[in-house]
C-alpha cells in the first residue's frame, strides 16, 4: 500500500511539473490597444485558451478564428460567417445557407460572391480583386469593365471593347474605336517607340501616327497638309493654291522646283518638257512608255509579262531569292520554291499550299474545305459551324426554327466547369444560357432579362432565388431569408433568422458587439435599442437619439457631444476618458488635456507628451525611465538618457550609467557595456 501512495504522489508531481511547463510554453504576448485611451501595452495571455486578434485578447472557441491578424482584425464564427482578406484589409460576411456548388460563397478581395449570381472574380496582383457580372462585364488585366454584351467583347489592356466595330491592333491597351479589326492595323515609328492604330481603308501610317490620305501626306516622317503643302525629297514645303496638283523636283544642285506633271517630267535633277502620261524617267534618262512602264538597272520593261530580279529583266511576275517565277502556279517559301505535290498561294512550315483548300495549324497541313478557317490549338476547324471549347472541337448545336425545321447555330459560347476544359461544350446564346456550368433553355425569356438561380433559370420580375431554387412571388415585399420566402411587411430577416416584425420601421438588432452570435431579432427602433450582445433593450421613454449603448449598458445621451467611456457616458467637450472613467478637464481645452497612464494632466501645451504619469514638453525635457529630465540646452535629437540625467550623444558615451567624453585622451571604455 505504501508503494502505491509513493507512485501516486510521483505521478502527481510529474503532472504538476508538466502542467507548469505547458503553461509556460503557452504564454505569449499581445500588443493590446486600450479602447478608451488608445494606449498600447504588451499583455501576456494563455495561447491554449486565448488568442490575439485585432490588438485585443479573446477567448478561444471551437468555431472562433481571427479574420485578419494580431494587429488588425476581428474574431469571427466560421460556422456561420466567412472571412475575406486582401493585403491588410479584411471583412466578415454572413454565410449563406445554400448547399449546392453554385450557391457556395467565394471570396473576391474582401467581398463574397457565388456563381448563382452569374458572377466571377476579377483577380489582380496590383489592385484589389472585384466580383463582376460575366454576362455584362469583362475582367481586363485585373480591372472590371462594363461591356454590355460579353458575347461580342474583348479586352485591350485594362479596357473592354466591342469587336464588331472596334479593335486593339497595337495590343498596347489603346482601343481603336470605330475601326473594325479587318481594316485596323498598328502604325509603328521607325524606332518602334511610338505606335498608334489606323484605318487601312482611309488612312496611312507615318512614323507611328495615322493620317487621312484624302487630305494629308507623309513626308520625312512628318505629316503635311495636301491643300497648302508639298513633299520634296523628305522636306515639307509650302505651296500656292495655283500649285495644287503639281509635283516637286529635286534639282541637281539640291534645290527644289515645282512642275506640272501633265506637261513636264522630273528626271536627272532637271525639269524637262515631256508629258508624264507618255514618258517616264529611268535612272536619270527619259524613255517613252511604249518601251515599258518600269525600270530595271537603267532599262525600261513591261510589268505585264516581265519582272526585274537582281537587276535582270526576265519572264514572270515575282522573284524568289533573285530567281523569276509566276506566282499563280508556284509559291516561294523561305526564299525557295515549295516542293511537293502542290504549288499553292501560301506557306506552312516551308511547304506551299492553297489557303482555300488546306488549313495550317501549328505548322501542320490538313486538307479541308472550310467556310471560315480557324485553329483550335493544333486542330483546324470551321468556325462558321463548329466551336472550339477548351482544346476540343464540337459541332455547333442545332436550333429548332419550327416543328420540322432545324438550323445550325452561328452564335455560340462554351459552358461547363472552366477548371476542367473537358467539360466545356458549346451552346447557342440567343436561345440558351449557361447557369453555373449547366446549359438552360431561355424559353420565353431573353438573355437580357433572365437570371440564373443555381443551375436553373428564373424571371426576376416574378420570381426570387431562394436556396438555389426559383420561387414564384406574389408581391415585391417577399424576399428570401435562409432558404425560405418571407413577407417583409410582417416579418424581418436578421442574419438569417426570421422573426415577427415588431413595427413598420423595425430594424435588426445586429450590433456585432460580440463575435459570439447569440441570434439576432427585429426591434422597434422607436422604443428599443440594440445593446448587450445584440439583445434589444428598452429606451425607458427616451428618444432613440437620446440614448447610447456603452459596453452593453443603455445610458442617456443628452446631447450629440456625449460619448461612451467604459460603461458610462460623458460630455466629450468637457471630459476626457482616462483610465476607463470620465475625468473633467476643469475648464481647460480638451485639446490641452493628456491622459498619462490613467492620470489626467491639464494646463499643457498642445505639443506636450506623456512620460509615465506626467506630462512634459519634449522641446525642453527627455523621458528617462518614466521620469522627465531637463535637456539642459541639448538638442532633443542629440539627447540620450544616462544615469539620472541626459547627455549629448555626439560628445559622450554612456557606459553603465556613467558618461565618458568621446575622443578624450586617456578615456578607455573597453570591456564596459556602453549604450551608444
Amino acid at each position: 500500500m505504501r508503494v502505491f501512495y509513493v507512485l501516486l504522489c510521483f505521478v502527481a508531481l510529474i503532472n504538476i511539473a508538466y502542467g507548469v511547463d505547458r503553461c509556460k510554453r503557452a504564454t505569449r504576448q499581445c500588443e493590446v490597444i486600450d479602447s478608451t485611451t488608445g494606449e498600447k501595452s504588451l499583455v501576456d495571455y494563455d495561447n491554449c485558451r486565448q488568442f490575439c486578434c485585432g490588438s485585443a485578447i479573446h477567448d478561444r472557441d471551437v468555431n472562433i478564428e481571427c479574420c485578419g491578424n494580431a494587429t488588425v482584425g476581428r474574431p469571427y464564427n466560421k460556422s456561420i460567417e466567412i472571412c475575406c482578406t486582401w493585403q491588410v484589409e479584411y471583412q466578415v460576411h454572413n454565410k449563406s445557407n445554400g448547399t449546392s456548388w453554385a450557391e457556395k460563397q467565394f471570396c473576391c478581395g474582401t467581398d463574397v460572391f457565388s456563381y448563382s449570381e452569374a458572377k466571377s472574380c476579377c483577380h489582380s496582383h496590383l489592385q484589389k480583386p472585384e466580383a463582376f457580372m460575366h454576362h455584362s462585364e469583362m475582367c481586363c488585366a485585373g480591372v472590371k469593365q462594363y461591356a454590355g454584351n460579353t458575347a461580342y467583347s474583348s479586352c485591350c489592356g485594362t479596357a473592354s471593347y466591342d469587336r464588331r466595330n472596334s479593335s486593339c491592333p497595337c495590343n498596347d491597351g489603346v482601343v481603336a474605336f470605330n475601326i473594325p479589326s479587318d481594316v485596323a492595323y498598328c502604325c509603328y515609328s521607325n524606332d518602334r517607340t511610338v505606335m498608334g492604330p489606323y484605318n487601312t481603308l482611309t488612312e496611312g501610317c507615318c512614323n507611328g501616327v495615322g493620317y487621312n490620305e484624302a487630305t494629308e501626306f507623309c513626308c520625312g516622317n512628318l505629316i503635311g497638309n495636301s491643300a497648302t503643302q508639298m513633299c520634296c525629297s523628305g522636306t515639307i514645303i509650302d505651296i500656292q493654291s495655283v500649285d495644287i496638283g503639281h509635283q516637286c523636283c529635286v534639282l541637281a544642285d539640291g534645290g527644289f522646283a515645282v512642275y506640272d506633271p501633265t506637261t513636264q517630267l522630273c528626271c536627272g535633277g532637271t525639269v524637262q518638257d515631256f508629258p508624264s502620261d507618255e514618258f517616264f524617267c529611268c535612272d536619270n534618262e527619259v524613255f517613252s512608255k511604249s518601251l515599258g512602264d518600269a525600270c530595271c538597272n537603267g532599262r525600261p520593261y513591261n510589268t505585264s509579262g516581265s519582272v526585274c530580279c537582281a537587276g535582270v529583266i526576265a519572264i514572270g511576275n515575282g522573284c524568289c531569292n533573285g530567281v523569276p517565277y509566276y506566282t499563280d502556279n508556284m509559291v516561294c517559301c523561305n526564299g525557295a520554291f515549295s516542293v511537293g505535290p502542290i504549288a499553292g498561294d501560301s506557306c506552312c512550315n516551308g511547304i506551299g499550299y492553297f489557303a482555300n483548300e488546306f488549313t495550317c495549324c501549328s505548322n501542320v497541313l490538313e486538307e479541308r474545305n472550310l467556310t471560315i478557317s480557324s485553329c483550335c490549338v493544333d486542330q483546324p476547324f470551321d468556325s462558321s459551324i463548329e466551336t472550339c471549347c477548351g482544346s476540343r472541337v464540337y459541332a455547333n448545336p442545332q436550333i429548332q426554327i419550327n416543328h420540322t425545321h432545324f438550323e445550325t447555330s452561328h452564335h455560340t459560347r462554351c459552358c461547363g466547369d472552366w477548371s476542367n476544359d473537358e467539360t466545356l461544350v458549346p451552346y447557342d446564346y440567343n436561345t440558351q444560357t449557361c447557369c453555373n456550368g449547366v446549359i438552360v433553355d431561355l424559353g420565353g425569356l431573353t438573355a437580357n432579362t433572365a437570371q440564373c438561380c443555381g443551375t436553373q433559370l428564373m424571371n426576376p420580375e416574378t420570381q426570387i432565388c431562394c436556396g438555389g431554387i426559383p420561387i414564384d412571388i406574389a408581391s415585391t415585399s417577399e424576399e428570401c431569408c435562409s432558404g425560405q420566402v418571407i413577407d417583409t411587411s410582417s416579418d424581418i430577416c436578421c442574419s438569417g433568422t426570421v422573426s415577427a416584425k415588431p413595427a413598420e420601421n423595425a430594424v435588426c438588432c445586429d450590433c456585432k458587439s460580440s463575435f459570439i452570435i447569440t441570434g439576432t431579432v427585429g426591434i422597434n427602433s422607436s422604443n428599443e435599442i440594440c445593446c448587450n450582445n445584440e439583445v434589444p433593450a428598452s429606451l425607458d421613454g427616451n428618444l432613440p437619439n437620446q440614448t447610447i449603448c456603452c459596453n452593453g449598458i443603455v445610458q442617456p445621451k443628452p446631447t450629440e457631444t456625449y460619448t461612451c467611456c467604459g460603461n458610462l457616458t460623458m460630455d466629450s467637450t468637457s471630459h476626457v476618458c482616462c483610465g476607463g472613467i470620465p475625468q473633467s478637464v476643469n475648464g481647460v481645452a480638451v485639446e490641452q488635456a493628456l491622459c498619462c497612464s490613467g492620470v489626467l494632466q491639464t494646463f499643457n501645451g498642445t505639443g506636450f507628451t506623456c512620460c509615465g504619469v506626467t506630462a512634459m514638453d519634449p522641446t525642453l525635457e527627455i523621458c528617462c525611465n518614466d521620469q522627465p529630465r531637463s535637456l539642459n540646452g541639448i538638442e532633443p535629437a542629440e539627447a540620450f538618457c544616462c544615469g539620472d540625467g541626459c547627455i549629448n550623444a555626439n560628445l559622450y558615451w554612456c557606459c553603465e550609467g556613467r558618461q565618458y567624453r568621446k575622443g578624450r585622451p586617456g578615456v578607455n571604455v573597453s570591456g564596459r557595456t556602453c549604450n551608444i
